[in-house]
This record gives C-alpha cells, structure tokens and sequence, in this order.
C-alpha cells in the first residue's frame, strides 16, 4: 500500500463517518500535508522532522487497526525512498547542512 492509497483509504473512512452524523477526524488532510512536506523539503531538519511524524502516525493507524501489519511494512518502505530521495535532492542543491 502506498501512502497516497492511506490517505484515500483515511478519506473514504471520513466520508463514511459524516454520513453517519459524526464529526470527521481529518486524519487524511494531516498526512495529505505532511507528504507533500516530505517530498518539497528544503532542508535535512525538515525533512526527518516529517518522515518522523509520518512513521508515528502509520504506527498510529497500525495500532488502531486502521492498516495491516503487510500495509505498514510496504508504506514505511515508500516512506524510506521519499526521503532518500529528497535528501539526495536536498544534497545535489547543496542546500541543508552536511550530513
């Protein structure tokens, strides 16, 4: 599962939520924002400072039963390649500070 298929997945729980009457959590916009964060980061702080709250709150969802355990493992190996991908990014614009 892809963290873009969580975050569909946390959209249509909210939808189903609403139309129950119940006030939706807004789980799907936090991770939605934090994504786009992971992959336009400028800086290495940034950077593992969104990987680290996207990795909680997978655990979180993991926890929750929201995901299985086969889900976590495939989303937190994208979540991997995100940001060794951003920082390389971050590195060749020579932007940051050193590693």
């Amino acid at each position: 599962m892809t963290i873009e298929k969580i975050i569909e997945k946390l959209e249509n729980e909210c939808d189903r939520q609403m139309k129950k009457g119940r006030e939706p959590r807004g789980a799907s916009n936090v991770v939605k924002e934090w994504y786009k964060e992971i992959r336009d980061c400028d800086k290495y702080d940034k950077l593992d400072e969104r990987y680290n709250m996207i990795f909680g709150m997978l655990y979180g969802l993991y926890g929750t039963y929201f995901i299985t355990e086969t889900e976590l493992d495939e989303t937190i190996k994208e979540l991997f390649g995100i940001w060794k991908e951003t920082q390389k990014k971050i590195f060749d614009a020579g932007k940051g500070e050193s590693l």
